[in-house]
């Protein structure tokens, strides 16, 4: 889907939440991350970029 639609911010939010559940926190910090250039102020996204720190 992302690659179809890749500006879908809850598409790469919820990529990011199974790869921080899988532990790959890198990956999952690079999707939270697109999320955040899609919409900066997506408060949920920065409360899990904490999280992760």
């Amino acid at each position: 889907m992302l690659n179809i639609k890749p500006e879908n911010d809850i598409g790469w939010k919820n990529k990011g939440r199974v790869l921080a559940k899988l532990g790959k926190l890198d990956e999952a910090l690079d999707c939270f991350n697109t999320v955040l250039t899609l919409r900066h102020n997506y408060v949920q996204i920065w409360e899990k970029k904490e999280a992760i720190y």
